[in-house]
């Protein structure tokens, strides 16, 4: 999996992605862990290029993609 660090977002530590699986694993600051189910690998590379990792994740992955609680 290749993992993102992001200290520089104020509410996702990091993200990773497994491509043979399109799961998309985030960790939040406060901790939490999800997996979001069948991500294309272009949302993927869209997140690592946006400016705002939180806001691109509001926009473009929350309500729209499955999701369970993950254990990163």
């Amino acid at each position: 999996m290749e993992w993102i660090n992001t200290p520089e977002s104020s509410s996702i530590q990091g993200f990773g992605y497994e491509a043979a699986t399109e799961i998309l694993t985030i960790k939040f600051i406060r901790g939490d862990v999800y997996d979001y189910i069948s991500v294309e690998p272009n949302i993927f590379n869209e997140m690592k290029l946006a400016s705002s990792k939180g806001e691109y994740f509001h926009d473009n992955i929350k309500n729209k993609y499955k999701y369970r609680q993950g254990s990163q």
